[in-house]
């Protein structure tokens, strides 16, 4: 059902010419067809069988056995998640440290979710606005009453000087009395509660051509540039009212006549499009006349610009740095009915006139159906296509991630999921990305303990974090790291969590493929891992694979999991040196990975950087001693001097020489256990501790005939440590 909604046809082999093609709207959807043709090249699912699918939908996920099941699955596999992590957790540390320069400081991760106008601190904007106030205050800012106002005679009507400015007079900042309420968080993005001044620093589109917004966004493309690691989508807004829009908007990122000159691109920085739900208020102030002229407003010049790219140079420009298109305004405001005594898909958007606004499923419909258009015509033009990723499930109607399921390619916030088990796991199934904002979430709908992402991500769901407004609801000059380490702090998560979700966001972004494969080291990202580009042990990735393989063949009838859940049991109960040596990576469907399991720190054998843990298969373990034989410590044939068995023999003859005579207890290449040089037959608590530690993980890896002579000399070690303690003593009486 999904893939009718979202999958883009093959290309064809041959197609008209720009010149043969003409472009019309029919049903508030975009026809383009060969001149003089009735049929559109193009099609799409119809606004009647959509509202069929959403019913359709909507009682399967409803059905109280389907709700029962797919509880049922996601717990079982958040249980999954915790037995692996509990199996395999000191083995992707360990590997985590041996990718050498990689950590998560220095892997890629996106900003997905960012609104391009309250992308900068608060400190930030006090900052530009106090430099600006100080020293360029006869700026021509704007034009009231048709007289020209500098910045400074702004700020005098205020009463207000560049010393009285402050964090706290801006009122900014969320707070608890935004709680349930979207309208007071809106005038947060108004400084000091004053549209003129949101107008003059934060708008694109002013008396000053929008130079002031584009100073301060290149101060933050500066930073993330400097910071080399971290990545943003930002999202500017198309309104719909008018078609001169898009070229105002192409002309203010690319420098050309509008901003301050220079073109706000990046390597660190990719554009989205954000469509507000604003129908109503253009209605009622009379700057539409019906929903059908807000499409056209929104869809026509883009498609004239893939049409004919060099009729709107600008525009066709601006396209090929965005990556998206979303929807943006407030979920749980409903609309009062007015007039609304029918059903939404009986009205066309041309019919639409009434001042309401359409619903949600309605919006994204022909948002999505048109946006799915416009990829169809650019891809057979080999032009770069536009994902849907719309914000759904902040709050309002769970029906929204129905909307959502089958028309988004990802969404931002999804916290109504915890509300529908059914929708849970056919999102899980469908591996819709899920850009989450829980900082920001805390402010408005959900205080964070209670944030489903910890669980969503113990479950398998496609989710990364991001920060939504760092104005309203960050601190720090890197909004991104603040929000992981948050998570990090509260959740407990650990590095390889921290680098799987920072591969997330990757993956869900909109970044041209050519440059996420440079950052993953791989052409085939979806698919392979690079853990030295990633810090993702392939363990981490290959079970999340085995585990959607499970659920995947589950569903079609083909595979049961109770002998995969027995084993991980059984693997639990084992000590950490036991349980390696009895999985191999083809337990986990990694056969041509290089990587290879590394034992507990522990267990380590002898040897260094020279000797290499061979795992063996089921056959040749079967044929070797249940201690000290089951790993093959050797490389290639050869044994370093200090793991070879002849070493092993000597070993614990010599612990007590070494003891007496060296003060300390030499474990090979392990490291020693220093004695006090003042006393060296006297061990601390601690050192003795780490002694009986490390003779003790010896012993369990020697053969059984050898472990009398170890227990032995660990008695003659104690004793001797008693004896050098007691004649300590005597000698200071």
């Amino acid at each position: 059902m999904r893939q009718k909604y979202c999958n883009l046809p093959e290309k064809q082999t041959s197609f008209p010419s720009s010149a043969k093609l003409e472009l019309c709207w029919k049903d508030g959807l975009m026809q383009v067809r060969e001149k003089g043709s009735d049929g559109s090249l193009f099609h799409v699912p119809s606004l009647d069988e959509y509202y069929d699918d959403m019913n359709v939908l909507f009682h399967i996920r409803s059905c109280g056995p389907v709700s029962s099941y797919a509880y049922q699955r996601l717990r079982l596999l958040q249980t999954k998640f915790e037995l692996y992590t509990m199996v395999f957790g000191d083995q992707e540390s360990q590997d985590a440290m041996d990718t050498g320069h990689r950590d998560f400081y220095n892997v890629r991760k996106v900003d997905t979710h960012i609104h391009h106008s309250a992308a900068m601190n608060a400190k930030h904007l006090l900052r530009f606005m106090k430099k600006k106030l100080k020293r360029f205050s006869e700026d021509i800012v704007d034009e009231k009453n048709g007289v020209k106002r500098t910045l400074k005679a702004v700020f005098d009507d205020m009463g207000i000087g560049w010393t009285d400015l402050c964090i706290d007079r801006l009122q900014v900042w969320a707070d608890k009395s935004c709680l349930h309420r979207f309208d007071r968080f809106n005038n947060k993005y108004s400084p000091m509660g004053q549209n003129e001044l949101r107008t003059i620093f934060l708008k694109t589109d002013n008396a000053m051509g929008g130079r002031y917004l584009a100073e301060l966004s290149r101060e933050i493309i500066s930073d993330l540039e400097e910071s080399k690691y971290q990545h943003a989508e930002w999202r500017l807004s198309i309104y719909g009212r008018k078609k001169s829009e898009w070229d105002n908007l192409s002309k203010w990122v690319l420098g050309r006549g509008k901003g301050d000159g220079k073109p706000l691109l990046s390597q660190n920085i990719r554009w989205m499009i954000q469509i507000p739900r604003l129908f109503a208020l253009y209605k009622t102030t009379g700057q539409l006349n019906h929903f059908g002229e807000m499409l056209e407003n929104i869809f026509t010049p883009i498609f004239e610009a893939t049409l004919f790219p060099e009729k709107y140079p600008d525009v066709a420009e601006f396209l090929q740095h965005i990556s998206g298109f979303d929807t943006v305004d407030d979920e749980s405001r409903s609309e009062k009915p007015v007039d609304r005594t029918f059903s939404s898909k009986n009205l066309a958007p041309q019919q639409w006139d009434i001042a309401d606004n359409p619903s949600y499923k309605y919006y994204s419909y022909f948002i999505q159906s048109n946006l799915r258009l416009l990829n169809m015509f650019r891809h057979q033009k080999g032009m770069n296509t536009f994902a849907y990723r719309p914000h759904a499930g902040e709050a309002g109607e769970v029906h929204h991630l129905d909307t959502a399921f089958l028309l988004a390619d990802g969404i931002n916030h999804g916290l109504n999921l915890r509300k529908s088990m059914g929708l849970q796991y056919l999102f899980y199934l469908a591996q819709i990305g899920l850009a989450m904002s829980p900082c920001s979430n805390n402010q408005l709908f959900l205080a964070y303990e209670k944030s489903p992402f910890p669980v969503y991500f113990q479950r398998g769901l496609n989710v990364s974090l991001s920060t939504d407004d760092p104005l309203m609801f960050h601190q720090t000059k890197e909004p991104l790291m603040e929000e992981y380490s948050i998570a990090k702090q509260i959740w407990h998560f650990t590095s390889v969590d921290l680098c799987e979700i920072a591969r997330n966001s990757v993956l869900q972004s909109g970044f041209p493929d050519d440059l996420k494969a440079s950052w993953f080291g791989t052409a085939n990202f979806t698919e392979d891992n690079k853990p030295q580009s990633t810090n993702v042990p392939n363990l981490r990735i290959a079970y999340r694979r085995r585990v959607y393989n499970e659920e995947t063949h589950l569903l079609h009838g083909n595979a049961d999991d109770t002998e995969d859940i027995g084993a991980m049991c059984n693997l639990l109960l084992l000590s950490p040196s036991k349980r390696l040596p009895k999985c191999s990576l083809s337990d986990f469907g990694i056969e041509n990975m290089e990587q290879k399991i590394r034992p507990y720190p522990s267990t380590l054998p002898a040897g260094g950087e020279e000797t290499e843990l061979a795992i063996l298969d089921g056959e040749q373990q079967g044929g070797l001693a249940d201690l000290g034989e089951e790993v093959d410590w050797s490389v290639q044939q050869r044994l370093t001097p200090h793991g070879s068995q002849a070493n092993m023999r000597k070993l614990g003859s010599q612990a007590f020489e070494q003891l007496t005579h060296k003060g300390s207890f030499d474990m090979s290449r392990r490291g020693s256990i220093s004695l006090p040089h003042e006393h060296s037959g006297i061990m601390n608590e601690k050192a003795q501790d780490e002694f009986l530690h490390r003779l003790t993980a010896e012993i369990m890896h020697t053969k059984p005939d050898r472990r009398e002579l170890f227990l032995a000399a660990g008695a003659a070690a104690l004793l001797g440590c008693i004896g050098g303690l007691a004649l300590g003593l005597l000698r200071k009486r």
